[in-house]
């Protein structure tokens, strides 16, 4: 089959052209992060350098999610995720990727890179990416302007090769300032950050009608714990959490029930999977819940409801929701 691309450059018509590509069905092992890796302290750079790196194993898969200001105030900064395979053998992964900003506004940044990332994640979307011996690729790169902030989520799961180094680097475009690479930067088998393990959390809940549910994301009893380096993951960013709401309608007459999120900690935005489809929350305010979406209840019922979320970086959490009379 023929394939159409556009390329279009500022200030430039677009260029069209088709090119013939064949469609091969692979069956993909995919599988859930069973690490996430956070490159977020601090959040405000100067300099160049390596800022995080690690090693992803065979058969491994991991969540990174990075979220960074570049600090001058008169210099861009470019900020990259960058995969290197250092192995003789080629290596296959598969790969999640998304991105926000740059721009001054974090909550925006934040919020895009989540958004897009859970609207690939929820349905098992991604790319195959197959990387020779001895190369590297930069799976995302930002220039950011000075005090902007760009954010990304990204998942990454080797199918095959021995072993694949992952790094968050800065740079200026003269290369000055370098800061030192920590000793995460060589290619050693031990991360040079904190890694959480299995992120995911699962919860079952209940809603009757005349009662009000709570649902709590990135609060003090859920906060993950990096074993060997003993940090907590305030907030939980990047920690996907999974909701099953039993809900009952007991009453001879039909009910509705509103899902409302509350952010007292600071503003904040999130994206949910509600039985399926994707809602993009609105942004609210210390003291100003705003309502998601609204369920339908007929008489004498019962249904589960599914809900699925996390929490996004640039936003303050714990944020949580309630389930309630109209």
């Amino acid at each position: 089959m023929n394939a159409g691309f556009l390329i279009a450059a500022p200030g430039r018509p677009p260029l069209s052209f088709a090119m013939p590509v064949t469609l091969t069905n692979t069956p993909l092992n995919w599988r859930a992060a069973h690490e996430l890796l956070v490159s977020d302290d601090p959040e405000t750079i100067d300099k160049s350098g390596v800022l995080n790196a690690m090693t992803i194993q065979p058969s491994q898969a991991v969540r990174l999610l990075y979220h960074h200001q570049n600090g001058s105030r008169d210099r861009d900064m470019a900020f990259a995720v960058k995969l290197t395979n250092p192995g003789p053998f080629a290596a296959t992964l598969l790969v999640t990727a998304a991105d926000g900003g740059p721009t001054p506004n974090e909550l925006l940044a934040g919020h895009t890179a989540a958004r897009w990332f859970l609207s690939q994640y929820w349905h098992h979307a991604g790319f195959l990416l197959v990387l020779p011996s001895m190369t590297s690729f930069v799976l995302s790169e930002a220039t950011v302007p000075p005090q902007d902030v760009v954010s990304g989520v990204d998942q990454i799961a080797l199918q095959s090769g021995r072993s694949v180094r992952l790094e968050v680097v800065s740079t200026f475009p003269d290369g000055s300032e370098r800061i030192s690479p920590r000793e995460g930067a060589q290619f050693e088998l031990e991360p040079s950050w904190p890694g959480f393990l299995n992120p995911v959390i699962f919860r079952v809940t209940s809603y009757t009608v005349g009662n009000v549910a709570t649902l709590t994301f990135g609060g003090p009893d859920d906060l993950l714990h990096a074993q060997e380096a003993g940090t907590t993951l305030l907030g939980n960013y990047g920690v996907i959490y999974s909701f099953a709401v039993a809900m009952a309608n007991p009453t001879a007459g039909p009910m509705r029930a509103v899902l409302v999120m509350h952010a007292d900690s600071g503003q904040a935005q999130g994206t949910f999977l509600v039985d399926g489809h994707v809602v993009e929350g609105p942004i609210v305010q210390p003291n100003a819940p705003r309502v998601i979406t609204t369920f339908d209840l007929p008489p004498l019922s019962r249904r589960v409801v599914e809900l699925s979320t996390m929490p996004e970086s640039g936003s303050c959490y714990p944020v949580w929701l309630t389930i309630g009379p109209q």
